[in-house]
């Protein structure tokens, strides 16, 4: 059975607004986001794939206010981000397809049409150290994470009733999550007493303000200023990050923020991020895989990593051929037939001239580029006989020492890159 995810409550201007944050004010607010490869194409006499043959990431972020910091004021973004924790897992199935690597055809014809491009980016969070593990276990990993939460930082009188903690989870724009999780045969519901699923993207704030039944995430979390100087989307944590700060901006507006937002629409300014280590999305960008030749991979415009340019910019391999071996009676045994004119006969003799005669005219210097057959036939011969000669002198040069290759061949890989 699969589990729809609802609009959250009504919010039509700030009154509206506080009232719903009162009723979350002490609930675990969860985001997850699942991202998928859009290459896999239906085959002939086969099903076509599913979400959950395509999914590449699970990202998942959460806010606990029972773990709030204390600061000189309540809705401080820094001090309500730094709250956030973030996991992130890569599909092993699909650990090594990125916008680098991706085979489809169209990705690469048409690199610089964003709607043909590549677009989820595995190894671009800054959140969380990837890991990566099977489907259904990256699946099953969320279902009891949530069950943790469920259970975490208690009450007293919590513990004593056995009552869970209120878990409210968000996902933007639910098709995709719905799908997948449904398909594996998970209700994250079923993970504690008191869990709710919600649909961001259908909160009434964000129809009203930009006045269209679906907005794409980039647009609204840019206008909260929850993507910070330049964060990647499409990475599974990234997009769960951004739509958590989003969340959090919204409910810690004052009203002149709000209806500077809600009504004038006036973006906010974005935040530092000053709590986010950038050594996370270093370490995690450094951990790609990259293909054998990256120049094959390489999109417009943006130019090639440093660190792979000596693939690149190898020499072609210099290809030689055996070198052959020659004897005397190879010249002899290569010679061209004597033709059969003037009375040839097989042993090279003719009836008409005599061996004497043959020699005289060859000793003369003169080319023979005219006449009898015969002499045509001698001029070929000793032409022959001169470019077999030049043909063994070049051969007789050393040739130089190719080293050995390294690299893996048939792979696509470098043998140091093979996981």
């Amino acid at each position: 059975m699969t589990y729809k995810a609802t609009a959250p409550p009504v919010v039509w201007d700030h009154d509206s607004l506080l009232s719903t944050r009162k009723q979350l004010e002490d609930s675990i607010l969860v985001t997850i986001d699942l991202e998928g490869v859009d290459h896999l194409m239906k085959k002939a006499g086969q099903p076509a794939p599913t979400s959950y043959d395509k999914l590449s990431e699970v990202g998942i972020a959460t806010y606990d206010p029972r773990e709030k910091v204390s600061t000189s004021t309540s809705d401080d973004m820094e001090a309500l981000g730094s709250c956030i924790h973030a996991h992130h897992t890569i599909v092993h199935r699909f650990h090594r397809v990125t916008e680098e690597t991706c085979p489809a055809y169209y990705h690469k014809k048409f690199a610089n049409d964003p709607k043909k491009q590549h677009h989820a980016r595995p190894y671009h969070c800054a959140f969380a150290k990837s890991i990566i593990k099977p489907t259904q276990q990256a699946l099953e990993d969320v279902k009891n994470f949530i069950k943790v939460l469920s259970s975490q930082n208690l009450t007293k009188s919590e513990n004593q009733s056995g009552k869970d903690r209120r878990i409210c989870i968000f996902y933007w724009a639910a098709n995709m999550e719905e799908s997948v999780f449904a398909q594996a045969g998970i209700d994250l519901t079923t993970a504690g007493t008191h869990v709710t699923i919600y649909d961001m993207q259908l909160w009434s704030i964000f129809q009203i303000r930009f006045q269209k039944g679906q907005t794409g995430g980039e647009e609204a979390f840019k206008s909260l200023d929850a993507l910070g100087n330049g964060l990647n989307l499409h990475n599974a944590t990234n997009d769960c990050v951004a739509q958590l700060l989003s969340l959090l901006k919204v409910f810690s507006m004052r009203k002149t923020e709000w209806n500077s937002w809600f009504y004038q629409q006036i973006e906010l300014t974005p935040m530092a991020m000053s709590w986010v280590s950038p050594h996370i999305y270093q370490d995690n960008f450094n951990s790609r895989p990259r293909a054998l030749y990256e120049s094959a991979h390489t999109r417009h415009g943006q130019g090639r990593l440093p660190a792979y340019n000596h693939y690149v910019n190898k020499q072609p391999k210099r290809v030689t051929k055996p070198t052959p071996h020659y004897t005397s009676n190879d010249f002899t045994s290569q010679a061209p037939s004597a033709p059969g004119v003037g009375g040839m006969v097989p042993g090279g003799t003719s009836s008409n001239h005599s061996a004497e005669e043959k020699t005289a005219k060859r000793s003369s210097g003169k080319e023979h580029t005219s006449g009898s057959a015969t002499d045509q036939w001698w001029a070929a011969y000793e032409a022959r006989k001169d470019k077999i000669s030049s043909t063994m002198a070049t051969y007789k040069k050393p040739i130089a020492t190719m080293a050995p290759s390294t690299e893996e061949v048939g792979t696509g890989w470098p043998a140091e890159m093979e996981w």
